[in-house]
C-alpha cells in the first residue's frame, strides 16, 4: 500500500507529534518572545531611574554639534537630566511638550516630550523659568530629542 493511501492511526500520530516536534515548537515561541521583549521594552519609572549624564542645555547642543569624538560619550536611549530655560511649552494632541533654550538662537534646542502624569507641574512653569528635566535621549537632528522626561524636583 502507497504511503499516501496510509490510515493514520494512533502510533502515527504519536511519531507526528513527537518529542522533536515540541522542542521545535519550544524553540520557537522562546524566539518569538525574546523578540517581542527587544522591540517592546518595559517603560522604566523615569522618577526613579538614576541619570547617566548630566548637562545644561547650551553644553549639551555644544556637545552633540562639536567634534565627533564628544558625541560618542552620548548615545540614543540614555537617561539624561538636562537644566535649562523654559522656551515654549506645548500641549498639542495631548502630547505635553517643554522646549529648552539652548542659546540666543530659534534652533538648535532641546526638546522633552513629557511623560503624561507631568501635566499639572508643567502648566505651572512659565518662559524663561529655569528648569530641570529627566529623559531618554532618543538622538539629535535639528533639536536634541528627549522623550518619557519628567521634571525633577530640587
Amino acid at each position: 500500500m502507497p504511503r499516501a493511501l496510509m490510515k493514520v492511526t494512533l502510533g502515527n500520530v504519536k511519531n507526528i507529534f513527537g518529542a522533536r516536534f515540541w522542542f521545535i515548537v519550544l524553540v520557537v515561541a522562546l524566539v518569538a518572545s525574546g523578540l517581542w521583549f527587544y522591540f517592546n521594552p518595559i517603560e522604566k519609572d523615569m522618577a526613579k531611574v538614576e541619570p547617566e549624564f548630566f548637562y545644561k542645555a547650551p553644553d549639551l547642543i555644544s556637545t552633540l554639534t562639536g567634534d565627533q569624538s564628544a558625541q560618542k560619550n552620548i548615545k540614543a536611549e540614555k537617561v539624561v537630566e538636562i537644566t535649562g530655560a523654559v522656551k515654549e511649552v506645548n500641549d498639542r494632541n495631548d502630547r505635553i511638550t517643554i522646549i529648552l533654550r539652548a542659546g540666543l538662537e530659534d534652533h538648535p534646542a532641546v526638546i522633552c516630550d513629557m511623560l503624561k502624569g507631568e501635566r499639572e507641574s508643567v502648566r505651572k512653569l512659565q518662559m524663561g523659568d529655569t528648569v530641570k528635566v529627566k529623559g531618554i535621549y532618543k538622538g539629535f537632528l535639528k533639536d536634541a530629542i528627549f522623550l518619557n522626561c519628567v521634571i525633577v524636583d530640587e
